[in-house]
């Protein structure tokens, strides 16, 4: 079940893929960590921040943001600096593109990426966007 998160999580987080999240993002993640989505009604599990501040949290959100990401990345069709926020749990993710007008600033916008097309597609403009 999704916990609150202390702020410094998502820091650390950032820290560690040379990014900014999204205040709304950020919001909402501070106010549970973790979760779902249903977007078009398809379900999104929602990767959680690092939560270290107790073993039990430790071990709910050890396959967090980082490594959602790093497995992504793995795909030569994955976008250049995205960030995977969100999976399907059939290979596709939710992601947050790199802003190209400010530097390690990412988009508030939500794309969903198919990991057999590589497309991207938006699905909300920000993630407060979603429910």
């Amino acid at each position: 079940m999704p916990q609150p998160l202390d702020p410094a999580a998502v820091r650390e987080t950032e820290e560690k893929l040379g990014v900014a999240f999204p205040g709304g993002f950020v919001a909402r993640m501070t106010l549970s960590n973790g979760g779902d989505l249903v977007i078009e009604g398809e379900e999104w599990s929602l990767h959680p921040f690092l939560d270290t501040s107790e073993a039990s949290q430790l071990e709910r959100t050890g396959y967090d943001i980082v490594q959602g990401t790093v497995d992504a990345r793995e795909w030569k069709v994955f976008p250049p600096g995205g960030v995977a926020i969100a999976s399907n749990g059939m290979g596709d993710e939710l992601v947050f593109l790199p802003d190209p007008q400010r530097a390690g600033q990412l988009r508030p916008n939500v794309f969903m990426w198919s990991h057999e097309t590589g497309e991207v597609d938006e699905v909300a403009t920000d993630f407060g966007e979603l429910k």
